[in-house]
Order: structure tokens, then sequence, then C-alpha cells
């Protein structure tokens, strides 16, 4: 195929790489350039911007990153960069252009059918923030259930210096031995307990499938993965998933001094918290919903929760 044949979507012409059909429903942003060439810089900032939106991630919403600059303007790292964070976030892969022009590098991540299965996945949710550091991250992604024992991890770093990052398992929320298996650049597998450790270079990312040995309740909800200013001054997580019905314990990272009353499923469990906090929660079977308010009607600053057994 010479180049791609082109289709409308939302008043531009693009090309769906792997013939993926966006759901007709839906939100949608898509500032991105319309001729399929960015800087490294607005890459950047696009992701920020959809990392923000995985609280809003459910069935029925998808994210539209816009399409893949896959004409020269980055560096090979960077075009891969983008290509696998694209996919964490379930974003339509999208590009414009001469698909014979396409790096070499790029057009073999595309065309494998291990690394589209993680972009096409059956459950459609964006990846989320599980670690932070130095200006890197990971993300976690959902791509064989809801709260399965299989992950998808992508090592994340927009930064212009390499960037050691060591996920804990817990956070990926995988038990036991788990087989890692790299979707990107198909490095031999390895079974590893207890945390992966990963070199990520300036502009780099890596993406890799986790098989655990069993699942585990999630227990981390970065903020990202809140809604803010919802209903006033409040910061809602509407999945908050918990194995089995009963009291689970609830610890917030909050600012110093914010005040703020705690919510579960739509009831007062407790009110006056100050700051960082811990206490008891009612949780049933499958997702709930936790909600933290402001007695002021400012949105409390609320920077995680942890929620375990």
């Amino acid at each position: 195929m010479k180049r791609v044949v082109a289709s409308v979507l939302t008043a531009f012409c693009a090309a769906s790489l792997f013939g993926w059909k966006p759901p007709p429903t839906g939100t949608k942003e898509n500032p991105s350039p319309t001729d399929g060439r960015r800087s490294w810089s607005a890459v950047t900032a696009e992701v920020a911007r959809v990392i923000k939106l995985c609280g809003k991630n459910e069935e029925g919403f998808y994210n539209d990153m816009g399409v893949l600059d896959l004409n020269g303007t980055l560096t090979a790292e960077e075009e891969r960069t983008q290509i696998a964070v694209w996919s964490a976030m379930s974003s339509p892969m999208l590009t414009v252009g001469d698909a014979s022009k396409w790096r070499e590098s790029s057009r073999k991540l595309l065309e494998d059918l291990d690394f589209r299965n993680v972009n096409q996945d059956i459950v459609g949710r964006q990846a989320y923030p599980v670690l932070r550091k130095d200006g890197a991250m990971v993300l976690l992604k959902d791509c064989w259930g809801l709260n399965c024992r299989n992950k998808v991890v992508t090592f994340y770093n927009p930064t212009d210096k390499e960037v050691v990052l060591t996920l804990p398992f817990r956070d990926a929320e995988l038990g036991g031995k788990v087989r890692v298996v790299d979707v990107m650049d198909k490095t031999p597998e390895r079974n590893l307990t207890g945390s992966i450790t990963e070199k990520v270079p300036p502009h780099g990312a890596k993406l890799f499938r986790c098989f655990g040995e069993k699942a585990l309740m999630r227990n981390l909800y970065d903020i990202d993965s809140a809604l803010q200013g919802v209903q006033g001054g409040d910061v809602q997580f509407r999945h908050v998933y918990a194995p089995t019905t009963g009291e689970y314990l609830l610890k917030v990272d909050a600012a110093p001094n914010v005040v703020y009353d705690v919510q579960v499923n739509g009831l007062f469990v407790k009110k006056g918290c100050r700051g960082a906090a811990e206490l008891k929660i009612p949780l049933f079977l499958s997702e709930n919903f936790v909600r933290f308010v402001s007695p002021d009607g400012r949105v409390p600053e609320i920077k995680a929760i942890r929620v375990g057994e």
C-alpha cells in the first residue's frame, strides 16, 4: 500500500491505521493540527491533557488524541513513544500523509498484531497513572477485563534526561510471580516478583504486557483518576473497586489544613476531616462512588487516595 486511503473524520481527512471505528457517541476534543505534524512539546501537551480525562473514561466515552505525526517532524524515538502512549490511552490510531515514507521502526510497531491488540482491547478504557517520578510516569491499563490479572504497563518519559522507574507490582494490581512480555522491543520474557524497574531514555517509552498469578484489589487512585468540581467544591472517584462487600481502610493524601467531608455511595461517612486522613468506609462488591466535599465551596486539594482491606 503506497498511500493511506483517506476517510473523513470531524472535518478533516484522516486514515484509520487499524480500521478501528470510533463509537458514535462520547466526548471528543481535537485541537491537534490537521496536517499530522507536531512538535514534541505538542505531543507531550496532548498526553498531559488526556491523562486528566481518565476519570471520565467509561463505556460510551472515548479519547481522540488527534492524528499521529508520522511525517518526519519527530525523531524515531519520539514517534514510537507517541504511538505507544496513543495506544495506552485507547485513542484511535489516525494519520495523514504518504505511508510509503514512514520510518521502518514506526511501521514495524504499527503492523505488529500484539501491539494492535493493546490499542484495540475489549475493555476500551484509557490507562491511568500509578507512578510519577522526575517528570516521567508509569501508566496502567486493563485490556482483557476490568480488575483482572492481565495488565498493560507503559513507562513514559517526556523529559530530556534518562529516568529510572521502579513500579511495585502491588500498584500494578498484580500479585505473586508476574510474567512480563515486551510488546515494543520483543526482548526476552521475564518472570519477576515484587516490582519491575526500567531505564527509560529521553522522550522514550516502553510498553509491557504483565500477567500476574493473581489480581489484587486496586489500591491507588491518583487525582487524575478523579473528577474535580463536578458538583461545586468536590472531588469524585467514580470507579472505586471492591472485590467483596465490606469495610475497607481509606487513606487520603490531602494538602495540610484542607477541610473536607467524605461521602461513599451518596452517604456521608465522616465530616470535618483535615489534611491527610485514615478512616474505615463501607464498600459494595464491584464499583463504588467516593466523594470529597469542601464545606467552604472550594475544590478540596486531594492528591490521591488509597483503598485497602
